[in-house]
């Protein structure tokens, strides 16, 4: 019975297991493209210096991606150190303008979401793709 197994899994699981026919389609560059530009939107009202960079399969050139990998920096703060909130503001902030859709788990230096792009009149909805963001 699925309800007795959905009771016994966590957010994670439930998650992917609402849209896994979703994260089975490979993400096209012109849509990391569009996921990109909205989230560098947000990343001015954050800290002006603040960097954030799509990497991953992207960045190597691939046509399709499996998921969206987003690497942010700030040059005050190298990798080694921990940064003043930054890496939640950030998903904080996607999420208030409806790019994230389900935070998975947000840690000190890594965030696993589900995003989706909205919704353009006329056309069948974006698809939800998995996004992590590193710091």
């Amino acid at each position: 019975d699925l309800d007795r197994v959905r009771a016994q899994l966590n957010n994670y699981q439930l998650v992917g297991l609402d849209f896994y026919e979703e994260f089975k389609e490979r993400i096209p560059r012109a849509e990391v493209e569009a996921i990109e530009a909205m989230a560098l939107s947000v990343v001015p009202g954050i800290d002006p210096q603040l960097q954030a960079s799509i990497c991953g399969s992207y960045r190597r050139g691939r046509p399709t991606c499996g998921d969206v990998d987003m690497l942010l920096t700030h040059p005050e703060y190298p990798a080694s150190r921990k940064a003043p909130g930054f890496l939640a503001a950030f998903a904080q902030a996607l999420q208030a303008i409806g790019l994230i859709t389900h935070e998975l788990g947000l840690g000190e230096h890594k965030c696993t979401a589900v995003c989706r792009l909205p919704q353009v009149p006329g056309e069948p909805p974006a698809l939800h793709r998995r996004i992590d963001i590193l710091w």
